[in-house]
This record gives structure tokens, sequence and C-alpha cells, in this order.
């Protein structure tokens, strides 16, 4: 049996690329200008921690393919795509994008696996505690907050 797994970068979120300070810019109708991950300051906070939890991890990895630069998206999406290959034999990641160009950078970023299992279960555990702290604070999208999840 296949496991297909979606949204394995969180919408961008876990690639690192999205600006620290919380200030998201979207085109008309983005979807994620409705959710509270993209526009919360806790929730951008939460998912900043987390990534510099990642980052503390990854720089110490010694398969990584890019020693000669600061750890960084390349790296987040590397280890986010392995961690859902590796759940299962038979796993297909759906990976999503905005811009043509994010594909080929995805298919680039994937690099060989990391041998250390240690290393994405690591990763797991922290980007686990991350989820656990956004689902805490409330819905995600705004406007089901607004009217009480309707």
């Amino acid at each position: 049996m296949g496991v297909l797994i979606n949204k394995p970068l969180g919408q961008g979120l876990l690639t690192g690329a999205h600006p620290r300070s919380g200030q998201r810019t979207f085109g008309d109708g983005d979807h994620r200008t409705r959710k509270r991950w993209f526009t919360d300051p806790n929730a951008t906070a939460a998912i900043n921690e987390g990534l510099d939890e990642l980052r503390t991890l990854l720089v110490r990895d010694p398969t990584r393919p890019w020693t000669d630069s600061p750890v960084g998206p390349r790296d987040f999406i590397r280890v986010a795509l392995w961690s859902c290959l590796s759940r299962s034999q038979q796993a297909a990641v759906l990976v999503g994008f905005t811009h043509p160009d994010q594909v080929l950078r995805n298919l680039t970023c994937l690099g060989p696996q990391p041998p250390d299992e240690d290393i994405l279960t690591a990763a797991r555990a922290v980007m686990g505690r991350v989820q656990r702290r956004l689902d805490s604070t409330g819905q995600v999208f705004l406007d089901e907050a607004a009217d009480g999840g309707r």
C-alpha cells in the first residue's frame, strides 16, 4: 500500500525562506493570508524557534552537501523531504510550489539521504513540538476562529 504525504514543506514555512519578522506578503486571493501560522507573530516566533533548533541540529550533519555555506533553506528542504520519504518504502511526497523555479530547487535540494536516521528522528521531534505548540493556540484559519470554527 502506498502512502501519499502532502505539504512536506508546510506551505513554505519549513523552508526558512520567509522573513523572520512575520511580515509576509502574498498575492491577491492567496489562502495563506487566512492562516494564523503566516500572519500571527506568536505563530511566526514558534516556527522560527523550531527552525533555529533545526539549524543547530543540521550544522552537525556529516552528510550535509553544502558545507561551504550556512545552514539554510536547502538544508531544511532536504531534511523535510527525506523525513517524509523515509517513513515508508512506498512513500510518495507531493510538494507544492508557487513558482516554477521552486520545482527545480526542491528536486536539487533532495540530495543524498542522511544515513543517520537520528538526524531525521530529531528533526521530526523538533517540528512535532512546534506543531503541538501551534495547535494549542487556536484555529489555523483566522476566519474559522472568528465564527467559532463553524
